[in-house]
């Protein structure tokens, strides 16, 4: 048996039947919802257990194709450095930056200087005075609604409407671009502990 067998055979296991197949027949009593629970559990542990069988394998194939791969790739890199030496020595022998072989095209261009800011506030302060276009300053964030901080500094001063329209308790005034949802079933949300 291979390793993609095991893997089809916990997943047969897994998805082959409905936990839940008699949900529909209307409530259930404590013992049902009891049972419902630890196959929850068991479930969670099978898909964990499954996640960690899976990653083992993800794990030995990486460490196949990255076996396979390196020397590979470090002997591309050997070869690209000596077709790199071989141009730079014809380039400085006849200026040609472009080398046109039968399997394939060397070329090269000029190097670009690297300009590296070690001390921004100090190039920043000089700029403002002496380079004043090589400074860009982004326009200022729009205004946003710190939603959790709005929240608690209007839950005082507001009522909320069945209908989810949100009104001003000292004006009656209902404050435009918000309205309120009940969260969860009937107000309440529910998890599987």
């Amino acid at each position: 048996m291979t390793l993609f067998d095991d893997v089809r055979s916990i997943i047969d296991e897994v998805m082959g039947g409905d936990p839940l197949n008699d949900a529909d027949e209307g409530p259930i009593g404590v013992d049902r919802a009891a049972e419902l629970v630890h196959q929850y559990h068991r479930l969670g542990e099978d898909i964990a257990e499954a996640a960690d069988m899976y990653q083992r394998a993800i794990d030995k194939l990486v460490d196949a194709r990255n076996g396979h791969l390196e020397p590979l790739e470090a002997e591309r890199d050997h070869i690209e450095t000596v077709l790199r030496l071989w141009h730079a020595a014809r380039y400085a022998e006849d200026g040609k930056a472009t080398i046109k072989l039968p399997t394939g095209t060397l070329s090269s261009s000029k190097a670009q200087d690297a300009w590296t800011y070690h001390d921004e506030s100090a190039f920043i302060t000089w700029a403002k005075d002496n380079a004043p276009d090589a400074l860009r300053q982004p326009e200022p964030p729009p205004i946003q609604v710190a939603k959790t901080e709005a929240r608690k500094s209007l839950e005082a001063l507001i009522a909320i409407n069945d209908d989810g329209t949100v009104v001003d308790r000292s004006t009656g005034e209902i404050v435009p671009g918000l309205r309120v949802t009940p969260g969860g079933y009937r107000g309440r949300h529910y998890h599987v502990k």
